[in-house]
């Protein structure tokens, strides 16, 4: 079983594979730029529902169902 932080970066390319930015997955998991760097850098970990948040969030930027909000660009 992998850890959080062994996860993230592999979906941080996935955020980028499909055209988003990372303020995109943030805001749209409802999660902190700070959290994702204590979970990043294995300080932390998130909750079951954050995680779970994260990974619906994921698939639907890989489906190209996100709306970018007016403030964060699409790549």
């Amino acid at each position: 079983m992998t850890s959080f932080k062994e996860e993230v970066v592999g979906m941080e390319t996935e955020v980028a594979n499909a055209g988003y930015s990372m303020r995109d997955l943030w805001y749209h998991a409802q999660v902190s730029e700070q959290s994702w760097g204590q979970w990043k850098r294995g300080n932390a970990s998130p909750s079951y529902n954050t995680v779970s948040r994260i990974q619906s969030t994921l698939n639907k930027m890989i489906a190209g169902k996100i709306e970018t909000p007016n403030f964060v660009e699409k790549r």
